[in-house]
């Protein structure tokens, strides 16, 4: 079995590698800001309190080739001010690298799904971007098409989309998918 970004999934599923009526959707990622541990929360409630920090900042980080990467960007050119914010992004190749910059001092917010944020050490969380500028990274399951264990993996999915792990999700920084 398989547990991916929906958009992944979905393309094992076209090439035939996991069984289409297996696929399930399992949980989903806001996109959220943190800063470092112990520093001032800034407000990002609304779209005029998120553009004045971010254009505030002294810097930002998030990874170059992220899931949430996509979102940021269209965030920024949404707000108008993707070129203003340009020279304070550091980019980074991993999450772990964003994180430790954030941490380190070097970057003032990181950008980057909740679900990443929520566990750091080092960084708080802030809270998630406003609804109006908001994306989800996705995650479903589904069962290889050459799986010899077709009912265990089908019944971990299903557990894995019951309404007994929400909690879970939660506590990682997800929401269940609700069916």
């Amino acid at each position: 079995m398989a547990i991916l970004s929906s958009e992944v999934l979905d393309e094992l599923i076209k090439a035939a590698k996991i069984g289409a009526a297996t696929r399930t959707d399992l949980g989903r990622s806001g996109i959220g800001i943190g800063v470092r541990s112990g520093a001032r929360k800034p407000d990002i409630a609304t779209i005029e309190t998120l553009k004045t920090t971010l254009l505030n900042a002294k810097s930002m980080t998030w990874v170059d080739v992220g899931a949430s990467r996509v979102h940021i960007d269209k965030m920024l050119g949404e707000l108008g001010i993707a070129k203003d914010v340009q020279p304070k992004i550091v980019l980074t190749q991993q999450v772990d690298q964003s994180i430790a910059t954030v941490a380190g001092g070097k970057a003032d917010l990181i950008i980057t799904l909740i679900s990443e944020i929520v566990p750091a050490k080092g960084v708080d969380y802030v809270g998630p971007l406003p609804p109006k500028v908001q994306n989800y990274v996705s995650l479903a399951g589904g069962v290889s098409a050459n799986s010899k264990n077709v009912d265990s993996s089908t019944a971990l999915i299903k557990f894995l989309s019951s309404p007994s792990v929400a909690a879970v999700y939660k506590g990682k920084g997800m929401e269940l998918v609700k069916k």
